[in-house]
Order: structure tokens, then C-alpha cells, then sequence
């Protein structure tokens, strides 16, 4: 028995149903969680309220006139230091790639040891590598925070 074929119009009528439904759904769960977790969605109509904070707390006066020399220059070490460590990276890694590929390989082991370190390497998330860096080597210019100092 082979399905009855749909016109088009009632294809995307029950398309249509079918989006409805789903949105209707996902409302529905949004508003129980809300009512369940006890989330004010009050707030979320008040976000003017937020921007003219930011605005009046956050636009650059004249105080603050006397720290864009030093800003500048810590923006200019750190596109520096940008550039100078993915560059570094780009030229290791293409060397360990073509150390680790099967053709150009110098034996079996190095390729495994490689490839290993490499699956290692792309497993742990960008959060647990800015947190070892930053309790091995404090907090400095290369673990990605620039030390401001007096």
C-alpha cells in the first residue's frame, strides 16, 4: 500500500501545525521552568533601565582621559603577543603535523605519540586551559590578563 500523496497546501498546512506546536510547546516549558525555578521575567522588560546605567557609568569622561596612553599601550602588547604566540603555534603545529602524518612520518611511534598528544591537546576546553595557565603562571601577559601596574 503505498501513502497517500499530499497536495501542497496541505503540506505546509502540517508543516505549519507542526511549527506551532513545537513553539507552543517550548513556551509552555519556558513558562513552567520560569514558575519552577521562581525567574522574574520583570526584568527582561526593564533592560532600558540597564542601558542608561551602562551609558552614564561606562562613556569616558575626563578623569579617565589620563589612562588611554597607558590603555593604548597595553593594547598594543597584547595584539603584539596575539600575533607573536599564533604565529609561534602555526609554524609548531605544521611541523608536528607533518611529523604526524602517516606519509611523512619518521616511524610508527612518533606518529602515535604525536597524534595522541595532539587528541589530548584538542579534548580539553578553552575554560580548563585559561585556568591552568592561570594558576601556573599567575596572572600575567601570557595567560591572556594584562597585569596593570602603578
Amino acid at each position: 500500500m503505498t501513502p497517500k500523496a499530499l497536495t501542497i497546501s496541505q503540506f505546509f498546512f502540517k508543516k505549519r501545525l507542526h511549527l506551532t506546536l513545537l513553539v507552543l510547546i517550548l513556551g509552555l516549558a519556558y513558562v513552567v521552568s520560569s514558575i519552577g525555578l521562581g525567574f522574574q521575567t520583570t526584568a527582561l522588560f526593564h533592560a532600558q533601565d540597564g542601558l542608561i546605567w551602562l551609558l552614564h557609568n561606562f562613556i569616558p569622561n575626563a578623569e579617565s582621559m589620563r589612562y588611554w596612553q597607558d590603555i593604548g599601550h597595553q593594547l598594543v602588547r597584547t595584539f603584539l603577543i596575539a600575533v607573536t604566540s599564533t604565529t609561534c603555534a602555526a609554524v609548531i603545529s605544521l611541523f608536528l603535523a607533518a611529523l604526524g602524518a602517516n606519509t611523512l612520518s619518521l616511524n610508527n611511534a612518533v606518529t602515535w605519540f604525536i597524534r595522541g598528544f595532539s587528541s589530548l591537546m584538542r579534548n580539553i576546553p578553552i575554560v580548563a586551559w585559561a585556568m591552568i595557565l592561570l594558576f601556573s603562571f599567575k596572572q600575567n601577559d601570557l595567560t591572556g590578563f594584562l597585569a596593570y601596574s602603578l
